[in-house]
């Protein structure tokens, strides 16, 4: 697999909040190489987080406090 993932799971979930929406991403991934998963939820958490501001700056918008989920 040309991807060095096992398995990657991805969500997505759009609410409505008032005149605009919250967009929330999920993502679950384990790699083929054992002590890799720390560089590539890294890698994960820059690839959202600059698709989300594309988004905003699309869509308009602002940001909300991010945290990444635990794992």
């Amino acid at each position: 697999d040309l991807t060095g993932l096992r398995l990657w799971r991805h969500a997505r979930e759009v609410v409505r909040r008032g005149t605009g929406c919250e967009v929330r991403d999920e993502v679950w991934l384990e790699p083929w190489l054992p002590g890799t998963g720390w560089l590539l939820r890294a890698f994960v958490a820059f690839l959202f987080r600059h698709r989300h501001r594309r988004l905003r700056a699309r869509k308009g918008g602002r940001a909300l406090p991010w945290e990444p989920s635990p794992g």
